[in-house]
């Protein structure tokens, strides 16, 4: 009986680290494929976080969470460009913003949220100081620190199956061979 637990018990075991490899593998293949996007021409949601100076480390899964854990204090230098999913927006302002020192900008995005208006601290965030200007997406009231980011493509969406940049090789493929106006 023993000998059966035991048996099962490393069976268990073996099925445990291969669901930690795919996950780890899953994480670095979005992590490639999300920088991938940023070598893009066109833009993209994803292309424009890893543009950013300040992003989250992957776009799998956006969470309030992944605020927690990073180092909001690295925004030293006046001027870093700060990435924010738009669905933590308020997350941000509440955890991060306290923590930052240096004038920054926004760019938030990746999300179907109306901005600002789904932001319930967005007076608190465009009052302060440190915020020098604010790039959403799904931008639907005007405001002099507030400017709008076109969503551009979507890479990710296919990006298991083709990846970002062989999706642009053949979207200018198509483009190319397109009849000219009449």
């Amino acid at each position: 009986m023993s000998v059966c637990i035991k048996e099962d018990w490393a069976v268990v075991c073996k099925k445990m680290m291969f669901a930690v490899v795919v996950v780890v593998v899953v994480c670095v293949l979005g992590v490639a494929l999300g920088q991938e996007e940023a070598q893009c021409v066109y833009v993209s949601s994803r292309g424009i976080m890893w543009s950013c100076d300040v992003r989250p480390w992957t776009n799998v899964e956006w969470t309030p969470e992944y605020l927690y854990p990073y180092d909001w204090t690295v925004v030293k230098n006046n001027n870093s460009v700060v990435y924010v999913p738009g669905s933590v927006v308020d997350k941000f302002v509440s955890y991060a913003l306290p923590r930052i020192r240096a004038q920054f900008v926004l760019v938030s995005g990746d999300c179907d949220l109306a901005m600002p208006t789904s932001v319930l601290q967005a007076g608190r965030l465009l009052a302060d100081g440190r915020l020098i200007h604010w790039f959403t997406q799904n931008l639907v009231e005007r405001h002099s620190k507030m400017s709008a980011l076109p969503i551009g493509m979507d890479y990710h969406t296919f990006s298991t199956q083709i990846r970002p940049t062989e999706q642009e090789r053949v979207l200018v493929g198509y483009r190319e061979r397109a009849p000219g106006p009449a």
